[in-house]
């Protein structure tokens, strides 16, 4: 119930959900969803006959993820329409028996919808983390239950590079072994936050406030800029040109250039 008392929308679905093997062995609330969508799936094959239940999770998929890259929760019909005449996998949607059980539904106004936001989240979040069953051409939102979930399976998100972080509460977060690669943190709130044996190789920190945040172990080969160790380094002399990176004669591969400086002055 932990994780149910919080949620008064997966309680409406308290019998579909303790239908589900799912729930049996995995102790997350991300399974509870994955449950709760397997099971409407499911039902939905048994009304229409027709439909393909690996079919219609990809299409809930693909318009989760396309909902969220424009920033809203709700799609016009005739948007629906000429986005089915891009992506036709999109057109078992239009297939749905939408009643009070629904996991997708309609407004007053026939705009098709999510019945509740989070259904919507975990649909963009089993994109990043499963089914790579679409290629999103603009940013990700990453909401705070998007993150926990990216957070919580320590593996790299696919699309990392496109994950937007910027409405993210991070500050004292628990973030040990979270695996973000490449990604653009610049200008986040780190303060006090558990990174320890992070992956954040390659990502773009710049502005990033990590001030008190637990960096033991954690990976920042290539971040931008680079950060000074919390702690010291033993390096053995076979290993320092490898370690700094340096060249055969000890200088570094690349300098640190200030702003407004001339690149070729510290070689003058």
């Amino acid at each position: 119930m932990g994780y149910l008392r919080c949620r008064p929308m997966l309680l409406s679905y308290i019998d579909m959900l303790m239908e589900s093997p799912i729930l049996s062995e995995k102790k997350s609330d991300y399974y509870i969803y994955d449950a709760l969508v397997e099971s409407w799936l499911n039902r939905e094959k048994l009304k229409e006959k027709n439909v393909n239940t690996k079919g219609l999770s990809d299409a809930c998929i693909i318009l989760a993820t396309v909902l969220n890259t424009r920033g809203v929760r709700k799609i016009k019909d005739q948007d629906l329409n000429r986005l089915i005449e891009q992506i036709e996998n999109v057109k078992l949607i239009k297939k749905v028996n939408i009643k009070g059980r629904s996991l997708i539904n309609r407004d007053s106004e026939g705009n098709w919808r999510f019945s509740h936001f989070s259904i919507q989240e975990f649909c963009v979040t089993k994109l990043l983390l499963e089914k790579k069953v679409f290629t999103p051409k603009k940013s990700i939102h990453v909401s705070d239950l998007i993150f926990k979930w990216i957070a919580e399976f320590k593996k790299e998100p696919h699309f990392c590079r496109l994950l937007d972080f910027n409405d993210v509460q991070l500050e004292n977060a628990k973030l040990s072994g979270i695996c973000l690669p490449g990604a653009n943190l610049a200008g986040l709130n780190f303060k006090g936050a558990d990174l320890s044996g992070a992956d954040l190789s390659e990502t773009n920190l710049l502005g990033a406030d990590l001030k008190g945040a637990k960096t033991e172990g954690a990976n920042f080969e290539g971040a931008k800029p680079k950060l000074l160790r919390s702690k010291p380094l033993t390096v053995y002399d076979g290993d320092s040109k490898k370690t700094f990176r340096l060249t055969d004669k000890r200088r570094p591969l690349e300098y640190i250039v200030p702003k407004n400086c001339n690149r070729y002055s510290f070689f003058a």
